[in-house]
């Protein structure tokens, strides 16, 4: 605060004795001129002479003393731009693991057909059933209040299933069998099947058992992290492909015996899409994402359990040996690099500029 004030004063006085010094020039050009007394011009010159030697004087302090401080804005400047990241990171990523879990920010349907040998659903809470006869006394024979259907045959078509945003998804594949785990809103869908096998389970743990060739819908109720809806399929080809996910967060980990969680991934990689940095994720490598915005994800099967590809945002990303974990998200200075080369061409002349001038000021100042 003080240096600030000794400035305002400097400054000040400065402005004061350029006043005079106007005024004392102007009585020196007047005085030559007229060809009036040389003494008079005489004292004039020599108080101009004078202020200036006092305002060099007073200036070298000041001026060394701003252009310190202009450099050493630059240099912060340049280093927050060094250390500080980018508050949205867009990536693309891919990675293999056996399992992962992630929460829907959008509805999701299956909009095509799955060819399945097999579909398990348990917990859910009703089953329409056309041309299968019940006991009127214990369930209404078109709506079977269910905890389970089992469907085995030779060709299944899983159809129209929808599962509501906000609900929390759990995949885990292995083969060609895949476990849906869907937790929270009802989800819905039908299943076809010809010449198979249906059991449907209740409550009371009976089973009623049915060959058919019809069309199956089911619906299941609001469920809890406890008690999810799970669907056990069992493709008949190896390859199959969930898509059109639209999802606001998704972990890569597997609870242990013990409690604690570990991770799943297999293998990986990250491309940042500002700076087309690419980083390779290993085995059992951790992956953090916080404040993360999928706009696009794809499932399909894999060697060692699921592939997931997935486009979006995240405000951090950390990634790494579990207890090494890195902030990989680029700088502003990286960002500013790969995004903006021109401005950071001029940026970073203006700046060696400014550092080499102050440079020379400091120098010729001593």
């Amino acid at each position: 605060m003080k240096y600030i004030n000794d400035i305002k004063h400097y400054f000040h006085k400065k402005t004061i004795i350029e006043n005079f010094r106007k005024y004392h020039i102007n009585e020196l050009r007047g005085s030559l001129l007229k060809n009036k007394n040389l003494d008079e011009a005489r004292k004039h010159f020599e108080w101009i002479e004078i202020s200036d030697v006092v305002i060099n004087y007073d200036s070298k302090t000041y001026s060394l003393f701003c252009h310190l401080i202009i450099a050493l804005i630059c240099l912060l400047c340049v280093g927050l731009a060094w250390i500080l990241t980018i508050n949205e990171v867009h990536l693309s990523c891919e990675a293999i693991s056996p399992n992962l879990s992630f929460t829907l920010s959008e509805d999701w349907y299956l909009n095509e057909s799955f060819k399945l040998s097999g579909l398990i659903i348990d917990n859910i809470c009703s089953v329409n059933v056309r041309n299968v006869n019940i006991n009127a006394s214990k369930q209404n024979e078109n709506n079977i209040n269910v905890s389970s259907i089992d469907i085995n045959g030779k060709y299944i078509w899983l159809q129209k299933l929808k599962i509501p945003s906000g609900s929390k998804i759990n995949l885990s594949a292995s083969k060609n069998f895949l476990i849906i785990d869907s937790r929270g809103l009802p989800l819905s869908g039908r299943a076809e099947a010809e010449n198979a096998t249906l059991v449907i389970s209740n409550e009371d743990e009976e089973d009623y058992i049915y060959d058919y060739s019809e069309t199956v819908h089911f619906a299941s109720s609001k469920t809890t992290f406890s008690a999810p809806v799970r669907l056990r399929l069992h493709f008949v080809e190896d390859i199959w492909e969930l898509d059109n996910f639209i999802a606001q967060s998704i972990k890569f980990v597997t609870e242990t015996d013990s409690g604690l969680f570990e991770s799943t991934i297999k293998s990986g990689s990250i491309k940042f899409l500002e700076t087309d940095n690419e980083v390779t994720l290993k085995e059992n490598d951790t992956l953090s994402l916080k404040n993360l915005k999928i706009r696009r994800m794809a499932c399909r099967q894999a060697k060692e359990g699921i592939k997931v590809v997935f486009e979006g945002s995240a405000s951090t990303i950390k990634a790494g040996s579990k207890g090494f974990e890195k902030d990989l998200a680029p700088t502003y200075l990286e960002y500013v690099y790969h995004q903006q080369k021109f401005s950071f061409f001029c940026g970073a002349v203006a700046t060696l500029w400014g550092l080499l001038c102050c440079l020379r000021k400091v120098l010729l100042s001593n």
